[in-house]
Parts: structure tokens; C-alpha cells; sequence
């Protein structure tokens, strides 16, 4: 599922308005459209008579509302219309608001009736916010601001059509007293507004609805993001062949681990030998041996020199560089530390990997204080950062990336070609210039505890190892990671379910695309 501006949506629909289709038709669809989820949601089938306040700006989402309200008395609900921005002025909205009209549907007009308005907000069991649309930008009037109030103070589930009213479909210009919606339809596509970190939450439940716009429109129009689904990872994920042996699928190269964290060069490597990867050879400070041995049968163990702590030894990288020979790709970083070891190990990875190299954790920290060794590189670079270690690498604060990933994502790929991200957290974002943004749908907050990054990177390893293209493999990585998650969390409880849970549900997830 692409991801559209509304300036872009707007185009669209012109487009199809001048094909032919009028804005009668598109209403009239948009409307039976989102009364059907709406209907389903609120299993207003079997709980008749609900009261449904239905509030309904002046403008085209106002005539949507107009069509929901007659649609759901249809099937027993009691919706009664509230005008919040006076009569519609617009020829399409006001021939809707007369055929609810001759349905005998209560009509009222804010305006004049604010006290009545505000009670049957208040009373509701469901508002329907249609009061603006994919347009609206800035600071909400006085009375809009009042209307928003009301409907957040409300007991009453909310579903907000398009967007919450008070947001702006790009999710940046909006007023932050807006609507809080616990269902969002959005019309034909999401926007920006959906996936955003900062007003994602507040539109609730997402449900995107089609109203016969062909879809050769839309290829008029460039999308700012693709959600990924499951069409999008079997595209990615290719067959086996019957004639396979071990060689065919790929030999990873693992930099990870030390004698505190041993765990960590533990899960990316469960992780990778799960993705189906042919061999891996796991180099580790020598110190950790005996944590590392115990928990790992299939890859092959690369002991090295340790440092007095137990991390990489300066002396380390000497005895790794015959290891980079004929590897299908290169993982450092789970583990790693950031002592001299640990940079001198880095530093070798960077310069001695010409193919594909996986960085992760530590390895990240590492390269945010000595950014010029990836200006330097020619082949893939693939990045799995959460939002601080990303706050480091781009030298901005958090709480910035926090406000538009999106942003910062495209600025950091396009400043560093060569580079594919994995920007981690809810709605993962993998970016690599020249490519459409992919937001990952996959995974929940169990998933937020330590080691979940380790099985992240080691998984996505193990695909580039096989000859998955790296921002293909991010993605299926990102995808089938996140729903191991899911399918722990359902068995096990999201509070229940643990690290090495979801490197065993990986499989289960892969299953689907056999």
C-alpha cells in the first residue's frame, strides 16, 4: 500500500473527475465506503439503535458524513447530523444533506444549538468526525478548537474519516488540540499523517477504504512511502533451487560479541542461521569462547585476541583480514563495545569488505564519532539504528528525529549513496536513495527489549548473504522479524514473550512465503 500527499490525492481525483466520474459518484462511494467499516468496527449489526453524532463540516468531507449518517440509519442506527460550520455551500454536499434530510435524520446547526451540540457529543456512543478534510492546515479557530475539545472529553469511540479533524494530511502544520480518533478510514490511500511518529497514535485504528478511483491515476502521482505487505516480501524472498547445496546460499561473515555481551553474538547468530544462510563463520574476542560455544552448534567459531576487558584486542584485526576473504557479506557490531579493539575492528571491516557490510549496535556508535569511514566506502552499507544511535549519526537531537523519521531518513541516504537505513521503532523505515520509503506494518512492544536488534541485524545479514539485494533484504528483514513478534505475542503475551522466543518464531513466519 503506497503512501500519497493530499495535495497528491487531490490530483488524483481531479484526474478522475475530468475522465468522466463526477464528484457525486466519488461521494456517494466514499460515504457507503467508510458507513461499511464503521458498521463492522462497532458491530452496529447486531447493537441497533447506538447514537451516533455525526459532525460534518462545510466542505466535500462534510458531504461524506452526510452519506455515512444516512447509510448507518439504514441499518437501525440513530445518527443525527451536526453542522459545526454552518449549511454546506458546495452543490455535491448539499444534494447529500437533502437526501439524509428525507430520511428524516435530525439535522442540527452548531451555530445556533451550541449547548444541545455539546450534549449529544457528550452522549454519544459514536462520533463520526467529518468536520475537515485532507486540507487542513494550521491553528484551529476558536470554535473549531471548543468542537475538538468536546469530542476528546467525550466517552464516546471516535472514527474520524480521512484524517482526525485538526491534523493536516502531512502530518507536520497541524493544531494540537486536534481530534483523537480510535478509528481513522482513510479515502483511497494512507498519508503522511498515518505513519508519522508524532500523529500516528492519535489516529487510532487504520482502515483504508476504496471508492473505484482506477488505479492508472494514481500512477500519475509519485507516492512519498510504500507500506510493506506480504506480496512486496515474497517479490523479495527468492526460490530454492531443488539442486542447492550449502555453497549456493551464501557464507556470512559475523563480527559480534565480547565477554560481557556474548548474548549478543548469541542471537544474530541464531537469527542468521534461521534466515537459511549457507554457512557463517562468527569471529568473537576469545575471552567470550565458552559463552558463545555452549548456546551455538552451525556457524563456525572464530576465536580472536581479547583485551583486558574481554571486548576485541587493537591485535584482533590482523588475524580477521584472511577471514574477509569470499564472503557473501559482512556483519559487525552486536556486542561489539566501543573501546580501541572494537574501532580497530570496525575500521578493518570498512575497508576490507568491498560487498555488502551489515552494521548494527555498538558498530554504529562507533561509526557516528568516525563518519568519514563511511563516506569512504563503495559498497552497501546497511544501517540498523534505533532513534538515539540514529540521533548520533545525523548530530541532531532525538527529540527532531523523533518529530519527522521520514525527513531525516531521506536526508541521511541521499547524503550517503551507498547506504541503505533501517531506521528501528514502531513503523520501521528502511530508506536508500533513489528508492520509494518502505514503512514496516510488522511488530508490537514486546518487541522493545534487549537483543531484538541483534536477531534484527542477523537476519537481514543472512538474507544479503544469499544474494538478496541489501534494501530488498531489509525489508523482508524488517517484515518477517516484526512478525515473529507478532506471532509471539499471541501465543506467549507481549509482556511474556522473550528474545530468543522470536528468533524460534522465525520460521513460522517464513512459512508463508514457501
Amino acid at each position: 500500500m503506497k503512501v500519497y500527499t493530499g495535495e497528491s490525492i487531490k490530483k488524483i481525483e481531479q484526474a478522475c473527475f475530468e475522465s468522466g466520474i463526477t464528484e457525486m459518484r466519488l461521494m456517494e462511494n466514499a460515504g457507503v465506503a467508510c458507513a461499511k467499516v464503521i458498521r463492522k468496527e462497532f458491530d452496529l449489526e447486531n447493537k441497533k439503535g447506538k447514537n451516533i453524532a455525526v459532525l460534518c463540516g462545510k466542505g466535500k468531507n462534510g458531504g461524506d458524513g452526510f452519506v455515512i449518517a444516512r447509510k448507518l440509519y439504514e441499518i437501525g442506527a440513530n445518527p443525527t447530523i451536526i453542522l459545526t460550520h454552518s449549511f454546506p455551500r458546495i452543490a455535491e454536499p448539499v444534494r447529500m444533506l437533502e437526501r439524509a434530510k428525507e430520511l428524516e435524520i435530525k439535522v442540527i446547526d452548531y451555530d445556533t444549538q451550541q449547548g444541545v451540540c455539546r450534549n449529544l457529543i457528550e452522549d454519544a456512543d459514536i462520533v463520526v468526525d467529518c468536520i475537515f478534510g485532507i486540507g487542513y492546515r494550521g491553528k484551529a479557530d476558536e470554535k473549531s478548537a471548543a468542537i475538538f475539545a468536546t469530542v476528546n472529553r467525550s466517552a464516546a469511540a471516535v472514527a474520524s474519516v480521512d484524517v482526525p479533524s485538526g491534523l493536516d494530511s502531512d502530518g507536520v502544520d497541524f493544531d494540537p488540540g486536534h481530534i483523537k480518533a480510535d478509528l481513522t478510514v482513510s479515502i483511497s490511500a494512507f498519508k503522511p499523517v498515518h505513519i508519522m511518529e508524532t500523529t500516528a497514535p492519535d489516529c487510532g485504528k487504520l482502515v483504508v477504504v476504496s471508492i473505484n478511483i482506477d488505479r492508472r491515476f494514481f500512477s500519475t502521482e509519485k507516492a512519498v512511502a510504500e507500506i510493506t505487505d506480504k506480496k512486496i516480501v515474497s517479490a523479495i524472498l527468492p526460490s530454492r533451487p531443488e539442486d542447492a547445496n550449502k555453497g549456493t546460499f551464501g557464507h556470512l561473515l559475523m563480527l559480534c560479541g565480547s565477554y560481557r555481551m556474548p548474548g549478543a553474538a548469541v542471537m544474530s547468530a541464531a537469527a542468521a542461521v534461521r534466515s537459511g544462510v549457507g554457512k557463517i563463520t562468527l569471529a568473537f574476542p576469545d575471552k567470550a569462547y565458552a559463552a558463545v560455544a555452549s548456546k551455538l552448534n552451525e556457524p563456525l567459531f572464530l576465536p580472536v585476541a581479547s583485551d583486558e576487558k574481554g571486548f576485541f584486542a587493537p591485535e584482533a584485526r590482523e588475524e580477521l583480514i584472511p577471514a574477509f576473504e569470499e564472503k557473501s557479506a559482512v556483519l559487525i557490531g552486536p556486542g561489539l563495545g566501543r573501546e580501541l579493539g572494537s574501532l580497530a575492528v570496525l575500521e578493518t571491516a570498512m575497508k576490507r569488505c568491498k560487498g555488502n557490510l551489515i552494521i548494527d549496535a555498538d558498530g554504529i556508535n562507533l561509526l557516528a564519532k568516525n563518519i568519514y569511514l563511511l563516506e569512504e566506502r563503495t559498497g552497501d552499507t546497511i544501517l540498523t539504528p534505533h532513534p538515539g544511535e540514529f540521533s548520533a549519526l545525523m548530530d541532531k537531537p532525538i527529540e527532531d528525529i523523533m518529530r519527522n523519521r521520514q525527513k531525516y531518513a531521506k536526508q541521511f541516504t541521499e547524503r550517503f549513496e551507498h547506504t541503505v537505513l533501517v531506521l528501528k521503532g514502531s513503523n520501521t523505515i528502511i530508506a536508500r536513495k533513489g528508492e520509494i520509503l518502505h514503512i514496516n506494518p510488522t511488530g508490537n512492544p514486546g518487541l522493545a527489549q534487549g537483543g531484538t536488534g541483534d536477531v534484527l541485524a542477523g537476519l537481514i545479514g543472512g538474507f544479503i548473504a544469499q544474494g538478496i539485494p541489501a534494501f530488498g533484504a531489509a525489508i523482508a528483514g524488517a517484515y518477517i522479524h516484526g512478525d515473529a513478534g507478532d506471532i509471539c505475542a499471541e501465543k506467549l503475551s507481549q509482556r511474556g514473550m522473550s528474545t530468543m522466543d522470536v528468533v524460534e518464531a522465525i520460521p513460522s513466519s517464513m512459512l508463508q512465503f514457501e
